[in-house]
């Protein structure tokens, strides 16, 4: 799926492929932590201008969208990930504030909660993704838009980070 204003499905049946336009994303933004759980695509947070607290799912077999509840804190830029059919959503922004906690959606009961501060300073634009039940956060930027090279990974179990090898090279952007 490619998230724009609009979904587009790729389909798969025809070998040169094609693209399907879907229903429009009732709230546009941008900067927006993407995160799959049963099949659903969730939107967090982003930006329209304003940075937002919208949740966004869109439903793939009905092709409709839902708006959930609102993130805790407006925020933008931040990375989501799928564990455990829960979304983590680490780091993002708010204005000049940028976030070291990170935020966990429970799907099953439409609530947010808040997990431990990372160890490192807040992250912008960073990479997160999970692997074997562990949330990683790598890069991105930090205060003054300075890149950083560092990595952590957040244990939805213990609800502690633990810092990982950094980078050779800092990448943020």
């Amino acid at each position: 799926l490619l998230v724009s204003l609009t979904i587009y499905a790729a389909n798969s049946a025809f070998p040169q492929g094609t693209w399907t336009t879907k229903s429009p994303i009732p709230n546009p933004v941008s900067h927006a932590g993407a995160a799959v759980v049963s099949n659903m695509l969730y939107l967090v947070g982003g930006t329209n201008g304003d940075e937002t607290s919208l949740l966004q799912r869109y439903d793939p077999a009905s092709d409709t969208w839902t708006i959930l509840a609102s993130v805790p804190t407006p925020r933008y830029g931040g990375g989501a990930a799928a564990v455990n059919g829960k979304i983590y959503y680490a780091g993002g922004a708010n204005n000049q504030t940028y976030y070291t906690d990170i935020i966990i959606y429970d799907p099953s009961s439409n609530t947010w909660s808040i997990g431990a501060s990372m160890n490192a300073q807040g992250r912008f634009s960073s990479a997160v993704a999970s692997l074997d039940g562990i949330v990683y956060i790598v890069g991105g930027s930090g205060a003054n838009a300075t890149p950083l090279a560092t990595m952590e990974s957040y244990d939805p179990l213990t609800d502690i980070w633990n810092p990982r090898a950094s980078m050779l090279t800092a990448r943020g952007g």
